[in-house]
């Protein structure tokens, strides 16, 4: 992936050094020089222009280590379900696992990966609320319609009720957060039942017109937000973690040699 350069001009500050990058360990300057090719070719996307694919962190460990290519390559099918790749000479791993189950991500799940210095990305959908009162039967249909997506990654955790932290880019604060798949925890309610709690709740998923099934699928929820009234449900879409070695000399890609120099993204 290195060597995915594209053919149109880089903007000069994408060759713009980041702060402290040269004492970053070699393996980090090249995981930044990764993620600068990603972002030049994003930059470089016409109207008309087809999605960029996906930067997935088994990708990554593919390029940074030399690691065995899977099964299920991401920046051939953005399809994938599942991808786990060990890097060459273990010098590191990482998985991307989407739609994953309540079971396979809690808590507890994150907060042992990050133990093993996994760093932990999840990715989620937003889907808003309406409800509707039946008085007759006493049902509770709410109605869950998806209306965006968000990525973040976990920076912490603590002993408390909400134990993830997570660093929202958008008000540049730590968050507390937590993972759970009890919808029936939440405060869903409708004007119409006057406060009477209903004899039965069911739950309706839209995404783009079309009912779908999310029966089961865990959420993410913020302290402070989760539980107001009606809130907005933040279905865990797929995550990510990933572990790299910081050895003294990590493994060049197999072909890909370089002298051990980082290269300067070229301009055309």
């Amino acid at each position: 992936m290195f060597d995915e350069l594209g053919e149109k001009a880089v903007p000069p500050d994408f060759n713009t050094p980041v702060a402290g990058e040269e004492a970053l360990p070699r393996y980090l300057q090249k995981l930044l020089w990764q993620y600068k090719i990603h972002f030049r070719r994003e930059f470089q996307l016409q109207p008309g222009d087809k999605n960029l694919p996906y930067l997935s962190f088994p990708a990554v460990v593919k390029d940074v280590t030399g690691g065995i290519s899977p099964t299920c390559d991401l920046m051939a099918n953005p399809f994938c379900q599942e991808q786990l790749i060990t890097g060459a000479n273990n010098d590191g791993d990482a998985l991307y696992k989407s739609n994953p189950s309540s079971a396979e991500l809690t808590n507890e799940s994150v907060q042992g990966l990050m133990l093993e210095d996994r760093v932990v990305l999840l990715a989620y959908s937003r889907w808003k609320p309406s409800t509707a009162y039946d008085r007759k039967s006493g049902t509770l249909t709410v109605t869950l319609t998806w209306t965006s997506m968000h990525k973040v990654a976990v920076s912490g955790f603590q002993a408390e009720d909400f134990p993830l932290l997570i660093n929202d880019v958008g008000i540049g604060e730590t968050r507390k957060v937590r993972l759970s798949a009890d919808l029936g925890s939440l405060k869903f309610g409708s004007t119409a039942n006057n406060a009477a709690v209903p004899k039965k709740i069911v739950y309706e998923y839209k995404h783009n017109g079309k009912t779908v099934d999310m029966k089961g699928r865990p959420f993410l929820g913020y302290e402070g937000e989760i539980d107001k009234p009606n809130p907005t449900v933040l279905f865990i879409d797929n995550y990510e973690y990933l572990h790299l070695r910081s050895g003294p000399k990590p493994v060049e890609p197999p072909g890909k040699g370089n002298g051990g120099k980082i290269p300067t993204i070229p301009k055309n």
